[in-house]
């Protein structure tokens, strides 16, 4: 479970903690029924948000000119530069019977930009990731190579 810190706080990491096994457990009821308890031909899901962060944003192609530049760099410098959110998603099935996985996925998504690192994130800035997310969860297909 990620950390908080001055820019991610504990009740933004909370409610996307919350959101997301919510997506989630709607998203997988699409596909197959859930139940409480393992049984024959079951599989048992793990899921885990392994990180939630704030980087600086990488030069622009129009930033590679030489005054571009200069303004690019004073911006990092200063903190006013725009910092790019993540979130970091790991999950696996597991057959219920021989407690081996089935298949696991690990997936990074990338959120609303924040304008400098000063703003906090907000939740706002991440949801999208999630539902899509929850939407490649529901069609999803084994099968398609």
């Amino acid at each position: 479970m990620p950390k908080p810190s001055t820019q991610v706080g504990q009740k933004v990491l909370d409610k996307i903690l919350n959101y997301t096994n919510t997506e989630m457990k709607e998203a997988i009821a699409q596909r197959k029924p859930l139940v409480t308890t393992a049984g024959p031909r079951s599989l048992i899901f793990r899921g885990a948000i392994t990180g939630v962060d704030t980087s600086k944003e990488g030069l622009q192609f129009y930033e590679v000119v030489p005054v571009a530049l200069v303004v690019a760099g004073t911006q990092m410098a200063t903190g006013h530069r725009t910092m790019d959110t993540r979130l970091y998603f790991e999950g696996e099935l597991i057959d219920a019977a021989t407690n081996k996985p089935v298949i696991k996925v690990v997936r990074q998504g990338e959120g609303k930009d924040l304008n400098n690192e000063s703003t906090p994130m907000a939740f706002e800035n991440i949801k999208q990731v999630i539902d899509d997310m929850a939407t490649d969860a529901t069609m999803f297909d084994v099968n398609k190579k």
